[in-house]
């Protein structure tokens, strides 16, 4: 019990360097990241919490090491995929636009070149939800 807990502490504290050692390389390569006192705050404020955070799941005793690189390669995919999504939200706001179309076929859809698209309903006919005098009203477009 007594090694394994020492191999627990010893990977803490590897972790501790390693994340130093990333800030460290962070600093010196972004300077201008860390120019006011607020930044700096903010820094030692993140690294405290990552360590909090990592440090309980690393030590925890009925969690195993393995397990929790595991899930925290999961929530770093996870926060991987929110970042791209929103950096590439307006790439993307065609497939949505095209996406909801389908999904709401009575909801026209604006195309970039001013046009308008309606999507059939199951019935076949083109229904589109507006507005008349501020009330939504339903309308049957005739092609």
């Amino acid at each position: 019990m007594c090694a394994g807990l020492s191999r627990r502490w010893l990977l803490a504290l590897l972790a501790a360097v390693a994340l130093t050692a990333v800030a460290g390389l962070l600093v010196w390569r972004f300077p201008e990241a860390l120019a006011g006192r607020d930044q700096r705050i903010d820094l030692v404020q993140g690294v405290l919490l990552l360590v909090l955070v990592g440090s309980s799941g690393v030590l925890y005793r009925g969690v195993s090491l393995g397990r929790a690189v595991r899930n925290g390669a999961i929530w770093v995919v996870i926060l991987l995929a929110l970042v791209a999504g929103y950096s590439y939200r307006h790439d993307l706001e065609g497939v949505w636009r095209r996406v909801s179309g389908n999904l709401v076929p009575h909801a026209p859809v604006a195309g970039a070149d001013g046009s308008v698209v309606i999507t059939a309903g199951r019935h076949g006919h083109f229904v589109v939800e507006a507005e008349a005098d501020g009330t939504p009203v339903r309308f049957l477009v005739d092609t």
